[in-house]
């Protein structure tokens, strides 16, 4: 596949006991902003945050240190809010190439072997309709830095486009999707892991504006997705795996306490990586 650049876009915790809970940042009021409370870790398109061509060329890039901060959620629940915003406020001050965000969508299965009309009934939300092990090798080879070549997705045709984007590893990596917490090879990749929890009538209301307006899609064909698969699919794996979330985040990325405390958090991340003689784990 051809490759078209565009600008900037492991570790195992401990067994969780039944005293362990994720840490839920509902109860913050907007005008009282804590410390992180969190451990500290040990569609693309030309638009799209944390992808550039290569500085060491095709072969890649020198290693160094990367941590993996996955968002995980309901479909429509802000998710790609939450992850922007954290981007566009730590990027101040810092270099294109220091932070990235990455899209399980860009990882659904190639389907160039069935008709449009075959794809518009494929279960998006179950975890067979995505390249899972694709993505874990995209994560390995990032942390082994490396640069990998992203598919790219194209939301009206329910399938892959033939372009790829160079993702080149940054100091933080902003993974989001609906299904990256249910994916246990792949959650444990992550070194936060945040569940953003939005009651499904707002993520339904949320989706149908997006799909319409920004995905071409039909009125129809959204609200026949949605009692279908999406809201049962919700219900199967996606609100199961808020168990293994680190933070819970209610109203996503308009929650602007939770929003502070993980800038709070990450923007230490970042200082801790440009600290001189981290080395890579």
């Amino acid at each position: 596949m051809a490759t078209r650049p565009v600008p900037p876009a492991q570790s195992s915790e401990p067994t969780k006991t039944a005293t362990d809970r994720p840490t839920d940042l509902g109860d913050l009021g907007t005008d009282r902003v804590p410390g992180p409370s969190v451990p500290s870790p040990s569609v693309p398109s030309p638009s799209v945050p944390g992808f550039a061509a290569s500085p060491a060329g095709p072969g890649g890039c020198d290693a160094r240190p990367m941590t993996i901060v996955g968002i995980a959620g309901a479909s429509g629940a802000g998710k790609s809010l939450l992850a922007r915003l954290l981007y566009e406020r730590l990027s101040v001050g810092r270099s294109p190439a220091d932070i990235g965000i990455l899209n399980e969508d860009s990882y659904y299965l190639d389907r160039s072997d069935l008709t449009l009309a075959q794809r518009e009934r494929i279960n998006y939300d179950h975890p067979d309709a995505l390249e899972h092990d694709l993505l874990i090798e995209h994560l390995v080879e990032l942390r082994r830095g490396n640069s990998v070549q992203v598919p790219q997705y194209n939301y009206a045709l329910h399938n892959r486009s033939p372009e790829t984007a160079t993702l080149v590893p940054p100091k933080l990596l902003i993974l989001e999707g609906i299904l990256i917490l249910y994916v246990a090879a792949l959650a444990e990749r992550l070194d936060l892991r945040v569940f953003v929890d939005v009651p499904l009538d707002v993520c339904l209301m949320r989706r149908l504006r997006r799909d319409i307006q920004q995905r071409g899609r039909q009125l129809e064909s959204v609200l026949r997705q949605y009692e279908t698969s999406v809201r049962p699919m919700f219900f199967r794996f996606i609100d199961p795996s808020k168990a293994q979330a680190d933070i819970i985040v209610p109203r996503g990325g308009e929650n602007k306490a939770a929003l502070e405390v993980l800038l709070t958090h990450l923007d230490g991340v970042l200082n801790q990586a440009d600290t001189p003689g981290r080395v890579v784990s």
